[in-house]
């Protein structure tokens, strides 16, 4: 044990003096006084939560660990070029962290069951229509999409397959009335999946694969496959593995993140992204297989899905492979919706930890009281 905290201890630092000297070194060369702030806030903000006491808030820290280097990386990857962006970023990713905090208290006070199901719903689909209903430009459907499930979760929890069948086609079809092809294929994924995993009723995920593929073949024939955005089509083979693509791409030119990253920093900068990332997928589905309850293993299931599903779209949209556009890499994003959205599923996997934790010392307590 104490070998294994020296680990983490040594890895922490090594992470806290990398982003440290790299912000000073832009702040050296620059001259600007807010790249001297970055280089004192990320670190700072990092060493607080990877500190933060487990008796005043549990953070599962390998999980926390790898969003926050991908976080810092993010920031760090445009303070070079553009400062004040980098600023701007950092805000958002710092407010979004809130939701780190929101989602391990949801959590606690989550209860499965028809209530928590009934309004689940209805915040789902408002959140799904509300580009509908008011005619906004902000993308939320991440932060639909994650409703959705909980409420898929949460109809699955007390054996009511149809109602959680018929709330996911809802927003599926909601989805697709908005264009958001990426999020309707998402949501009508995890529905079949979470039905298979949770339900283990091989009928209600071939009739949910069955309709949703009515309803996508219903949209496609309607609104025919269009070549997406030429912003998007850059294969991978494209990105060289260190050097810039074009020393002239500006981030104002593209209009995802880590499309800008790769541009700029090479392929090598994507691998190392998806390294990072698959630890959370991988944290993730240990938890899912150490919980106790078979609904806290479907919200870890239903994170792990959303975060590699989306990774895979990504992929699939760098390499050409996609039809139409995906979202942005998690935690790699100037999105803030999808920021909140990507830190709420992080605490949702610290409370199953800190439940996961809490029925191991249990079990040693009554362990020891038998013997």
């Amino acid at each position: 044990m104490k070998k294994k905290s020296s680990f983490r201890y040594r890895t922490c630092v090594t992470f806290l003096l990398f982003f440290a000297s790299v912000f000073l070194l832009f702040a050296l060369k620059a001259g600007d006084s807010a790249l001297y702030v970055l280089s004192a806030a990320v670190p700072g903000t990092i060493l607080f939560l990877m500190l933060f006491p487990s008796r005043v808030f549990f953070l599962d820290r390998p999980s926390l660990a790898a969003a926050l280097m991908l976080s810092g990386l993010g920031i760090m990857s445009v303070a070079g070029t553009a400062s004040d962006f980098a600023i701007s970023l950092g805000w958002r990713y710092l407010s979004a962290l809130f939701f780190l905090f929101f989602g391990a208290a949801f959590f606690r006070v989550y209860r499965p069951g028809v209530p928590s199901a009934v309004v689940l719903t209805f915040f789902s689909l408002l959140v799904i229509s509300f580009p509908l209903l008011w005619k906004s430009t902000v993308r939320i459907t991440e932060c639909g999409t994650v409703l959705l499930l909980l409420t898929v979760i949460s109809f699955l929890s007390v054996r009511l397959c149809f109602p959680a069948v018929l709330s996911a086609l809802a927003g599926i079809t909601l989805f697709l009335a908005e264009h958001e092809v990426s999020a309707a294929f998402i949501a009508g994924i995890s529905l079949v999946l979470l039905l298979w995993v949770s339900s283990g009723s091989g009928l209600w995920s071939l009739l949910s694969l069955a309709v949703s593929a009515a309803l996508f073949i219903g949209y496609f024939s309607l609104f025919p496959i269009q070549s997406p955005d030429e912003s998007y089509t850059s294969l991978l083979s494209a990105f060289p593995l260190l050097a810039p693509e074009t020393p002239d791409f500006s981030l104002s030119s593209s209009n995802s993140l880590l499309l800008y990253l790769c541009r700029r920093f090479g392929s090598l900068f994507l691998l190392f992204s998806v390294l990072m990332l698959c630890i959370i997928l991988f944290r993730g589905a240990s938890l899912a297989v150490s919980a106790r309850k078979s609904c806290h293993a479907s919200i870890a299931f239903c994170a792990i899905l959303l975060y590699g599903l989306r990774t895979l779209f990504v992929l699939f949209m760098l390499s050409d492979l996609l039809p139409f556009p995906a979202g942005d890499f998690p935690f790699l994003t100037d999105s803030f919706p999808q920021l909140c959205t990507d830190y709420f599923l992080l605490g949702l996997l610290s409370g199953i930890s800190f439940r996961n934790e809490s029925d191991l010392r249990e079990d040693v307590r009554l362990s020891m009281l038998t013997h």
